[in-house]
């Protein structure tokens, strides 16, 4: 199907960046090739667009740079909006050869050799890795654009909740909702969790932006999605003071790319026990965190 839509034979490396693709649509791909990161149909277009890059020939859309330039076109690819993947070459032309010498008879034997995504950066989690540019991160970063992400979950206040929630405050504010927030600053590794209640006019939200100045927010997508009231709050913020913020939405429910890593105990470190997860269910998040071996305090079993 995929050679009809082309119109020519498609390689076993096209085929093989087009897997990776459907699990990582939304995400710009920079695909390792040699020395160079490859750049095909619509990422092609946009690292035209955006880094200014000419078509190579070919009847698809294709472009690219060599691998020296990763640090410098990531970060303007990134402060344009894009989700950025790097795709590496996990195996040598010569550890495929063995490969195919273990390749169980009745499979098909591997034609090209694996890639893996080896790291994925947005606008919230920007990190550095030794091809990255780090004078970024001289002074303050945050002023440098390189803000932390804010991931922020609403729930709405009944009336009684409401009045109950305001007796026990010490100030004067009237609670209609709260907040549990979690600001990730991924350039320094801090994680900072909070809850807090909040008014009509979402004042203490007002302060939490103005003050941590998030580069990428990212709020509930769905039946429980956030209020017309934030959404609006957010939407001032990103036409004043955070004109570079990139404001995403998350579903209920959301499929967890699977590893394609050759070695299983990596692969199973990797990707999650089911593909189906639902990024806003606590205790599958807290089941998650300690199967990767965190243990936050309050999440501890109280001993029987």
């Amino acid at each position: 199907e995929m050679e009809r839509v082309m119109g020519s034979k498609v390689t076993p490396a096209m085929d093989q960046w087009w897997e990776i693709k459907a699990q990582y649509a939304d995400t710009l791909l920079l695909f390792k090739t040699g020395k160079f990161y490859e750049i095909f149909h619509m990422d092609a277009d946009a690292a035209v667009s955006v880094l200014g890059f000419s078509y190579m020939k070919g009847q698809k859309a294709h472009a690219g740079f060599p691998e020296i330039g990763y640090g410098n076109f990531m970060e303007r690819l990134v402060k344009a909006g894009y989700k950025v993947a790097r795709v590496e070459q996990t195996e040598t032309p010569d550890m495929l050869k063995e490969r195919k010498k273990h390749t169980r008879k009745g499979l098909k034997k591997p034609s090209v050799v694996n890639r893996e995504v080896c790291s994925i950066v947005s606008a919230g989690t920007r990190t550095f890795c030794y091809m990255d540019d780090v004078r970024g991160l001289d002074n303050d970063h945050v002023q440098n654009g390189i803000g932390p992400l804010l991931v922020i979950k609403e729930m709405t206040l009944d009336v009684e909740t409401a009045s109950s929630e305001s007796s026990d405050c010490d100030d004067d504010v009237q609670p209609v909702c709260e907040y549990g927030v979690t600001l990730v600053d991924a350039a320094t590794g801090v994680i900072t969790l909070g809850q807090f209640a909040d008014d009509i006019l979402r004042g203490r939200m007002n302060t939490l932006l103005t003050k941590y100045r998030p580069s990428e927010i990212l709020v509930q997508n769905g039946q429980e999605c956030a209020s017309k009231t934030l959404v609006a709050l957010l939407n001032s913020m990103k036409n004043t003071i955070l004109p570079s913020c990139i404001i995403g939405h998350v579903n209920c429910a959301e499929t967890f790319p699977q590893s394609n890593a050759l070695d299983p105990e990596i692969r199973s470190r990797l990707q999650r026990p089911s593909s189906k997860i639902k990024p806003w269910d606590k205790e599958q998040t807290v089941a998650e965190l300690h199967r990767r071996g965190y243990y936050p305090r309050a999440s501890k079993k109280a001993p029987e």
